[in-house]
C-alpha cells in the first residue's frame, strides 16, 4: 500500500497519533481532536508504531468491492428500455 497516497483527513489522523505516541499531547487531547474512544486511539497509536502510515488507511482503499458486478455480467444481463415487463 505504499503506493497509495494519504488523503488529508487521514494525513491529520496520524499527525495527531504521532503527536500522542510523543508525548506531545495527552490521549484524552487525541481522543477529542479524533472523536474516538481511548481504546481507539491507544488501539491506532499502538498499529501505527507497528505498521507505519499505512494503518491509517482503509484495507479496501483502491481495490474493488467484494460485491462489484463486473462491466460483463452487467451489459449479459441488462435489458433494453421497453424489454421488460410490468
Amino acid at each position: 500500500m505504499a503506493d497509495t497516497k494519504l488523503t488529508a483527513q487521514e494525513q491529520e489522523r496520524v499527525a495527531i497519533l504521532t503527536a500522542a505516541i510523543e508525548r506531545e499531547i495527552t490521549n484524552n487531547q487525541a481522543v477529542k481532536q479524533l472523536r474516538l474512544s481511548v481504546r481507539q486511539v491507544q488501539r491506532a497509536k499502538k498499529a501505527l508504531r507497528e505498521k507505519g502510515e499505512d494503518s491509517v488507511i482503509h484495507g479496501l482503499k483502491g481495490k474493488t468491492g467484494n460485491h462489484h458486478i463486473t462491466e460483463t455480467v452487467k451489459e449479459k444481463y441488462s435489458l433494453a428500455p421497453g424489454d421488460y415487463k410490468i
